[in-house]
């Protein structure tokens, strides 16, 4: 396994001003479920990154992340939007013998 990329899209283009502290967006929202999957498979990474940032609406906490875990030369990314329309797939996952990707939740 060289990647792993889990998404959990929600397109809602409109964001009524709602403030609120860091636990009201959607790393903490919705982030550590995602992040938790990834986690449980993989254990505990080597190194994280990430990029939170609200992108409908600036008052509001954030609505869309990025967050890379490492694993040795393996790279998990888990992301969230509410900006993707597109039907996108919910894993992709690629290796040294071949691509996987997964549409839709089951």
């Amino acid at each position: 396994l060289v990647e792993i990329e889990s998404h959990f899209d929600n397109y809602r283009p409109l964001a009524e001003t709602n403030p609120g502290g860091p636990q009201n967006g959607e790393f903490y929202g919705l982030g550590v479920h995602t992040l938790d999957q990834i986690i449980s498979l993989f254990g505990r990474p080597d190194h994280v990154s990430y990029d939170l940032r609200s992108l409908r609406n600036k008052a509001n906490p954030d609505d869309t992340f990025e967050a890379q875990l490492f694993y040795g030369d393996m790279k998990a990314i888990v992301k969230t939007s509410h900006l993707v329309q597109i039907d996108y797939p919910k894993f992709i996952v690629h290796g040294h013998k071949g691509s996987f990707v997964k549409y839709g939740i089951d």
